[in-house]
């Protein structure tokens, strides 16, 4: 009497060259039966049996949001609105200032979770400084500020 072992690999090797698949099993199939595993061993033709030999199936999991289709339905990614390492520029300070002084927008990655990570590398307004910028994002450099600047010329030393 054959293993059970034996008579999957068969059915397996059967199956992934072509030849008539076993009852319960598409043709060129890596799985038995409606299978959700992948591996080397398991029952034969039963409901939930393994996967062929190196063969893997798809084992449902969470939907990540990696270009790839986790949760076995068919669909890569559904529902994400974005994918893992995708970027896009963001800023979330008055979109009237941006682009003006130094306020610019940064970028926002994409996690696996099809989440926007923080809005890394932007530049809000932020109090004047006596710098010659235009910090606070108001088309004035340097404007109301009370501080004396002491002047330094090349001979004071």
């Amino acid at each position: 009497m054959r293993s059970p072992l034996a008579l999957a690999w068969a059915i397996t090797l059967l199956t992934l060259s072509g030849v008539a698949a076993a009852p319960g099993c598409a043709a060129g199939s890596d799985t038995i039966s409606g299978s959700t595993s992948s591996g080397t061993g398991g029952s034969a033709g039963g409901a939930g049996g393994a996967g062929g030999v190196g063969g893997e199936a798809c084992v449902p999991e969470d939907e990540l949001c990696d270009g790839f289709d986790n949760d076995c339905d068919d669909e890569i990614d559904e529902d994400c609105p974005c994918i893992d390492g995708d970027t896009q520029p963001c800023y979330s300070g008055d979109s009237n200032l941006l682009g003006i002084g130094l306020c610019a927008e940064g970028e926002q990655t994409c996690d696996q979770t099809g989440t926007w990570g923080d809005c890394e590398g932007q530049h809000l307004p932020v109090d004047e400084e006596c710098d010659g910028l235009d910090n606070d994002c108001d088309e004035a450099v340097d404007e109301e500020l009370d501080e004396e600047v002491p002047v330094v010329s090349a001979s004071a030393r």
